[in-house]
Parts: structure tokens; sequence; C-alpha cells
């Protein structure tokens, strides 16, 4: 950004300052939503994976059934499993990049 400015004198100023934009790299897993349909933290979020570069996400139940699989995932999980909602409990998440994996419980509340 430059800023000049000017004064009813005829005097002027200068200055510039140079933003660096950083991505996120470190994601923010949520590990808890509510898909009770009521607007309000019904989908899992998980933030800042458009800047990590290729991955891929799992969910597990606690007997190891994959019960979401994406490589496009946009935060839009529901907490269902071929169209029927799971139950409340804990299931376990995996989401690997080229060098690195993520892995963690997560909560359904209903």
């Amino acid at each position: 950004y430059v800023l000049n400015v000017g004064s009813a004198q005829g005097c002027t100023a200068t200055d510039s300052v140079l933003i660096t934009v950083v991505p996120q790299t470190q994601l923010e897993i949520v590990d808890l939503f509510t898909p009770n349909g009521d607007g309000v933290n019904d989908t899992w979020e998980v933030n800042f994976l458009q800047n990590i570069g290729i991955y891929s996400i799992q969910v597990f139940s606690r007997g190891g059934l994959e019960v979401m699989q994406s490589e496009n995932y946009s935060s839009d999980w529901d907490g269902t499993f071929k169209g029927n909602a799971l139950p409340e409990g804990t299931y376990y998440y995996i989401i690997r990049t080229d060098n690195k994996e993520f892995k963690g419980p997560l909560t359904i509340k209903r």
C-alpha cells in the first residue's frame, strides 16, 4: 500500500508498506458437531483444508467401518452414512496429506 498525504499549505508526504499474506497451513478440526437440523453446527468443520494441497479424509465408526470418505471436502458432512443418520457417539477421522497425517476423535451429538 502507498499513502500520499497533502496539507492545505502544500506540504506532502508519502509512505508505503508491503503486506504479505501467508496461507494458514495448520488445520482447525472441530471435534464435536450436532447434526440436529437447527442450522447451528450441523456439519463437521475442517478449516484451512484448501491450503494444504492434496488430501484425503476418512471417518470410521468405533468398530472400524468407514462411514465417510472424501478427497474434496467442503465441511458438508452431516453425520449420515448411506442416507441414514449415524447414532450419537465417537467416531475417528484420518486426514492424509502428501507429508502429514492428522488423526483424532470426532463426536456426533444429536
